[in-house]
């Protein structure tokens, strides 16, 4: 018997900002695949001859800079709202370094009409809290 796993860990690449790009900050972070990435670290040899080293990390997800809320609520945060109807203790949360994008996956952006990982479960959960109700009214 599978069981699916208590823990989750999953990256989600932000764009480079204006401010980046106006300090010709580098993109070291690659998205190579569902569940790795690569950083690329700038070194030299002992010549001084300039090469890259590569970092790869797994995780349980990675999300690159085109993903979007909507898409990553899908993957991750959906089967979760579903278990939480089967008596599931559900918790999401994210972590990072500041200005690395929390706020705006988690909580979206209001103005500009683009909802957060919350309010995607809120509303999913809420339509899933309705379609119980009435199966139990019919």
């Amino acid at each position: 018997m599978r069981t699916e796993p208590k823990i989750l860990v999953a990256i989600r690449k932000r764009p480079l900002l204006k401010r980046d790009l106006a300090k010709n900050d580098q993109d070291i972070v690659e998205i190579r695949s569902e569940k790795e990435l690569v950083v690329k670290e700038l070194r030299a040899k002992l010549d001084l001859t300039p090469y890259i080293e590569e970092h790869r990390f797994t995780f349980d997800a990675t999300f690159d800079e085109s993903s979007n809320n909507y898409h990553i609520y899908q993957v991750l945060l959906k089967p979760l709202v579903a278990s939480a109807f089967e008596n599931a203790k559900i918790n999401v949360f994210a972590y990072g370094q500041t200005g690395s994008g929390k706020t705006f996956t988690m909580m979206g952006n209001p103005e500009a009409g683009i909802p957060g990982l919350y309010l995607l479960a809120i509303e999913d959960l809420f339509s899933q809290l309705i379609r119980y109700q009435d199966l139990e009214q019919t």
